[in-house]
């Protein structure tokens, strides 16, 4: 596959998930009866996605978090969020693995901004060592949609930098999650 193809696959992934997630998020809101997923005691998400970087790199996406809600508006946890990638004859893998914290504006809504700081990693297949670790930034935005009391389908779009020893970059993940209140 070529690297025109490569950096296409991507994009169009972006382009399928942000079409439908506009819908998805104007039908939820304008129903009366849809369940607020209730924020206390230990969460989980997960979710996976496409991503790009500025590098040219672009892949899938994950973003993966374990935390637990102070009051109904803030939650701090433990996350990364990392893109796999194509590079020449080999892959990429690069990230954060990080402290967070998730801030609802709203307590009864699902809207959040994400922010975090620890540690950046990048790690080619073909080296044969460990990944370069350094530090590492995430700041995000989501949405959680209720589908069951504990239970929510969240969009999300995380921008994260990495600053290691040999090579440092930054890329922009969007997909959708499942999350476990």
């Amino acid at each position: 596959m070529d690297a025109s193809r490569r950096a296409l696959s991507p994009s169009l992934l972006i382009l399928l998930l942000l079409s439908g997630v506009p819908g998805v998020l104007v039908a939820q809101l304008n129903s009366p009866s849809h369940p607020v997923a209730q924020r206390n005691g230990a969460w989980f998400i997960g979710g996976l996605g496409a991503a790009g970087g500025e590098s040219g790199f672009g892949g899938f996406s994950g973003n993966l978090g374990l935390g637990w809600t102070v009051n109904p508006k803030v939650s701090l946890a433990i996350g990364s969020t990392f893109v796999r990638a194509p590079a020449d004859r080999t892959n990429v893998t690069f990230g954060t693995l990080d402290l967070r914290t998730q801030y609802y504006p709203e307590s009864y809504a699902g809207l959040f901004v994400t922010g975090g700081l620890g540690l950046g990693f990048f790690r080619m297949d073909d080296s044969g060592s460990g990944p370069n670790v350094g530090a590492g930034v995430v700041i995000g935005l989501g949405y959680d949609i209720g589908l069951f009391q504990n239970f929510s389908v969240t969009p999300w779009i995380n921008w994260f930098h990495f600053h290691t020893s040999d090579p440092r970059g930054s890329a922009l993940g969007i997909g959708l999650a499942l999350s476990v209140h």
